[in-house]
């Protein structure tokens, strides 16, 4: 009796869980790559065009976003990475404490990181990088809705145009500035971890789980 309840209680929990866990927060972590498409002359031959990089973006979709417009939210991300296979070497610098804007404008839809606290290694070819910023710009409405960090972001939908959406790194503030452009090829959700309130609540369904077991195993067999 006592076993084929725990069991029914674990089951409900479950399937309750189970059916929430697609709505709860998670940190997540997407990965766009592409290649140059623009580079300024100064920033030659270090950056040529066709060089390929990779932009990997952390955040946590239970942030809440700051007002910055009736159609429009500020929010904190995690941590970016952005790296470039150069022409003249590696080259790469982290994002601390990005700036994602959520644009739900009546006329247009835009996701857009900037540099948060700064880069931790701006310089390359001997100038110094002030700012990357990685956008997705579309005239299609309902590409975000809500206003929310999304749980994913895919390409579909978005502009292709390189002076919409991909990455834009701007070089030697107050000199300049120069100017280089990356297109998107793609863009892939490398992580999603549940929120530890909600880790921690599947941990112990499975505990009340393996403990139903434990006690139907114990069970005397009863003789005929």
């Amino acid at each position: 009796m006592m076993t084929s309840l725990l069991r029914g209680i674990a089951a409900a929990f479950w399937g309750v869980t189970l059916a929430a866990t697609s709505a709860t927060a998670e940190v997540v972590s997407l990965r766009f790559t592409g290649t140059t498409n623009a580079v300024d002359a100064s920033l030659k031959p270090y950056f040529s065009v066709g060089d390929p990089f990779t932009y990997t973006l952390s955040y946590d979709t239970a942030t809440i976003g700051t007002y910055a417009g009736d159609d429009s939210r500020s929010f904190t991300a995690i941590s970016a990475v952005f790296s470039v296979e150069a022409t003249g070497g590696s080259w790469s610098t982290s994002i601390l404490g990005p700036t994602i804007q959520i644009d739900d404008n009546p006329s247009y839809s835009r996701f857009n990181v900037e540099v948060g606290s700064g880069l931790s290694n701006p310089t390359a070819n001997g100038k110094s990088a002030f700012n990357v910023q990685l956008g997705l710009y579309s005239d299609d409405i309902n590409m975000i809705t809500g206003l929310a960090l999304p749980s994913d972001v895919t390409l579909a939908g978005w502009s292709t145009s390189p002076s919409s959406s991909g990455v834009f790194t701007y070089w030697e503030n107050g000199t300049g500035p120069y100017f280089m452009r990356f297109s998107f090829t793609s863009v892939e959700k490398i992580s999603a971890v549940p929120e530890p309130s909600t880790s921690a609540l599947l941990l112990g369904l499975c505990a009340l789980g393996r403990l139903a077991g434990k006690r139907q195993r114990r069970r005397p067999t009863p003789f005929g």
